[in-house]
């Protein structure tokens, strides 16, 4: 090998450079290879994305209401129905943007022979994933701000625009009809006024207590968050506390009107205010403040599954480019087999199913979040060093015809 190939290719400097000049890992075919692995992105997310919004606008003409369908104001609704739909499905692209990405530049380097050429020049296994593991890390970043920036501010904004249906507060002020919530041992019947503040109305409060029998009720007109968290301040209503009061033991009922009553009451006010949203469309300051309560939140579960699997994905993206980029490399050759071909789909098919299957035990509660958020991500990593390391010396056996100088006599 040349000095000059080993620096096209980057596992050497050429004669008279400065020592300690590029590092191997940055070299030329690091470079060249995330470049590729970045413009089928670009092509692959366009034609998801195109296909997802052609579909999505074929049903949705009505968007265009407005304006008529043929005015220009209907168009530019529907433009813009279009780009919200486009940021609310991008983290759903993105997984499979990076595996196909990476197999598709996969399979061009190796039946253009250019993999026997960066094998041929010893560059080793490990340095020629390194393209990929670059290419996981800015998919993973865009993959994260796209789940808790993107993906909420186009929920929030469809729902603003009546494109669709995401959550109470994006339609603020609203007063809704009677809603049932549970806390704790509390159920409260009221409706939920959604404007500058987060007021519940027409309260009624059904209080058990540790044996499970009720032990008050309380009616209001309305009821606000209280001084302190965990309280709440009923305005204008009564209070009937169910007691022992009977010589028998049998419990009796007494009423008590007030005009202001404090009151313990476990029910967190960030949560009211985000009433029927899913956790993975909070914005990310809710989903830190939800997913930090350990009481007053109903199913506090599903907000730190969320929260988990937000930062999990980052490391699924990169899990994802490398397991295609491993078993590519490991498969492909200049003359591929349908074999090398169906075995790359099942490893990426199967880990886009568990990485969409196993974080939900964590929102419904099966399994602990982190768990449930990070075991995918963490396998993909695992999988491809323990393939790299399995096969680490047939690669080239794979790329190359072994080539052995004649015995000695």
């Amino acid at each position: 090998m040349t000095a000059i190939g080993a620096y096209a290719l980057g596992v050497a400097p050429v004669a008279g450079t400065r020592r300690g000049g590029v590092p191997a890992w940055f070299g030329r075919e690091t470079r060249h290879t995330l470049v590729a692995y970045l413009q089928r992105a670009a092509m692959v997310l366009a034609i998801g994305l195109g296909i997802i919004l052609s579909l999505d606008a074929a049903n949705n003409l009505g968007v265009m209401d407005s304006g008529g369908p043929g005015s220009q104001e209907g168009l530019l609704r529907l433009g813009y129905y279009l780009l919200l739909r486009a940021g609310y499905n991008l983290p759903a692209l993105l997984p499979i943007v990076a595996l196909v990405s990476v197999v598709w530049v996969e399979y061009r380097l190796a039946v253009s022979h250019e993999r026997i050429m960066i094998s041929n020049s010893g560059r080793s296994p490990a340095l020629s994933l390194f393209p990929a593991l670059l290419f996981g890390i800015v998919l993973g970043v865009l993959q994260f701000v796209s789940l808790a920036y993107i993906r909420p501010a186009a929920a929030a904004a469809q729902t603003a625009e009546h494109f669709r249906y995401f959550g109470l507060k994006y339609e603020r002020p609203v007063l809704t009809g009677e809603r049932w919530l549970t806390t704790g041992s509390v159920f409260i019947n009221a409706r939920v006024d959604i404007g500058d503040e987060v007021l519940l109305r027409d309260v009624t409060a059904y209080s058990l207590d540790n044996s499970g029998q009720m032990d008050a009720v309380v009616n209001a007109a309305v009821a606000r968050p209280g001084p302190e968290p965990g309280t709440w301040t009923f305005e204008h209503g009564s209070i009937w506390n169910l007691g022992p009061d009977l010589p028998n033991g049998q419990r009796g009922m007494r009423a008590t009107s007030f005009s202001m009553l404090l009151r313990p009451l476990a029910l967190d006010p960030l949560w009211v205010e985000n009433l029927e949203i899913a956790p993975s469309l909070l914005p990310q300051g809710d989903l830190l403040a939800l997913a930090a309560k350990t009481t007053g939140v109903p199913a506090a579960f599903s907000y730190r599954a969320a929260r988990d699997d937000r930062y999990a994905e980052v490391l699924l993206c990169v899990g994802i480019a490398l397991l295609g980029a491993t078993v590519s490399l490991l498969s492909f050759s200049p003359h591929i087999t349908p074999r090398s071909a169906v075995r790359v789909g099942v490893y990426g098919g199967a880990a886009y199913v568990a990485a969409n299957v196993l974080p939900m035990m964590g929102t419904f509660g099966v399994a602990p979040s982190f768990v449930a958020a990070w075991t995918v991500p963490v396998g993909l990593v695992g999988v491809s060093a323990l393939l790299l390391y399995r096969d680490a010396f047939g690669v080239r056996r794979r790329l190359v015809p072994a080539v052995r100088g004649r015995s000695e006599p």
